[in-house]
């Protein structure tokens, strides 16, 4: 079966029910927030400060800050040089239960966060996917007590390398990190929710702060933990871009 919404298509095959703006790249549709894809001209047309959010009902555009360099050779790449970056007001990272899902490149040892937000009430509202100046991706939730490092990859990462970077998380199983469509770890120690406003950012944790040297391609959110089978469909819809 075939639905169709103007140029949204919605593919249901053996159960799983698939999106593809564009006709071409079909990724997991269900729980779908937040959609960025630099290689999409509908999400980017090559000029301006917006990254349109391809996914309906487009409840966050991105605004780009101090004009990233846009790279149009395929992958196609916002490349950030850590004081460049983007900024979301849109709830698309749920309290309770989501996924963040990045393709991304370091050119450098350094803040590197990826798709984070420190936007919310309390004293130490959100989330994040940050390396921290070293090569391993920490996550978690600001206002966890006990320091950024507490959930760190197994995976060490290397400069100049694409990869795709999932994260899971819902208060009842706590979080789980995918590389590559593999999963790398699991954290369970801490399920309690984030205390953000449910918007995130690209490059940067706060505006301006702990930002990122290196390339962002595609960025898509869900409002609930996708399963292992789901990442792994998303990794090999999309992995083909980046000559994986």
């Amino acid at each position: 079966m075939i639905v169709k919404h103007r140029k949204q298509l919605g593919l249901f095959r053996k159960g799983i029910n698939l999106y593809t703006p564009t006709k071409r790249v079909p990724i997991i549709a269900s729980g779908l927030l937040l959609y960025l894809d630099a290689n999409n001209s509908r999400s980017y047309s090559g000029s301006g400060s917006t990254w349109t959010d391809l996914a309906l009902p487009k409840l966050d555009n991105i605004t780009l800050i101090g004009s990233p360099t846009f790279n149009s050779t395929s992958p196609k790449s916002f490349s950030f040089n850590g004081s460049q970056y983007g900024i979301g007001t849109g709830n698309v990272v749920p309290q309770t239960a989501y996924t963040k899902c990045v393709w991304f490149k370091l050119s450098a040892a350094f803040d590197n966060n990826l798709v984070s937000s420190a936007s919310g009430s309390g004293a130490n509202p959100g989330h994040f996917m940050y390396f921290a100046g070293t090569n391993k991706l920490y996550c978690g939730h600001a206002d966890w007590i006990g320091g950024y490092d507490q959930y760190g990859s197994t995976a060490t990462f290397s400069l100049n390398t694409w990869y795709f970077a999932v994260l899971t998380f819902n208060t009842t199983n706590g979080m789980a990190l995918y590389i590559n469509g593999v999963l790398d770890s699991t954290y369970t120690s801490k399920k309690t929710a984030h205390s953000g406003d449910g918007s995130t950012n690209i490059a940067c944790f706060s505006a301006g702060g702990n930002t990122l040297k290196g390339l962002i391609s595609m960025v898509m959110t869900y409002n609930r933990a996708l399963n292992s089978s789901e990442v792994a469909y998303n990794y090999n819809q999309t992995k083909s871009i980046f000559r994986l």
